[in-house]
């Protein structure tokens, strides 16, 4: 009986998929082949501005917030974990093959609200790098490729590849190679 639920669900998610896919494409999302797609994204602002490579995973409850002009770019092969939050005002890259886990905040610029005008810092996270849970990426932040972010780490400063980063603020563990 549990081989049955889990074929079905299997069916029913790449089924969901395919037709927010079209969806996505209709609203303006420019989106790459075979991506799936746990449940609906929370897009707010300009969906325009938002490229989702190919053969992505987007579980549920994640959040693309575009600021003005903002843009947000997954490269392929990326995983973005459940109820994971990205806000972009200027410029935010995951390179191919990234993964977040779950309750991730990357945000390229300060709270705004109607008294200020907040200015996006770019970040950009590099090819093959792991976010644990919980990990808060502020603006102006680069993480260079193949590296790995501990859980509940708020990373406030760039970091060269390969390093393994932790805290709060996130300071350098080790290099990895």
């Amino acid at each position: 009986m549990n081989s049955i639920y889990m074929i079905a669900r299997k069916i029913y998610i790449h089924i969901f998929s395919i037709i927010y896919t079209f969806f996505l494409k209709l609203i303006g999302v420019k989106i790459g082949k075979n991506n799936l797609f746990l449940s609906k994204i929370i897009i707010r602002g300009n969906p325009k501005n938002i490229v989702i490579g190919n053969r992505c995973r987007i579980q549920k409850g994640v959040c693309f917030n575009v600021i003005r002009d903002g843009k947000i770019i997954l490269g392929d092969d990326v995983l973005i974990g459940d109820y994971t939050i990205i806000s972009s005002s200027s410029n935010i890259k995951i390179d191919n093959g990234t993964e977040c886990a779950a309750f991730c905040y990357i945000v390229d610029h300060d709270h705004d609200t109607r008294f200020t005008n907040s200015v996006g810092q770019d970040i950009y996270i590099g090819e093959n790098t792991w976010l644990g849970t919980k990990v808060t990426i502020l603006k102006g932040v680069s993480i260079h490729k193949e590296s790995v972010v501990g859980a509940n780490s708020v990373v406030t400063k760039s970091f060269s590849s390969t390093s393994l980063i932790a805290g709060t603020p996130a300071k350098l563990i080790k290099e990895l190679r």
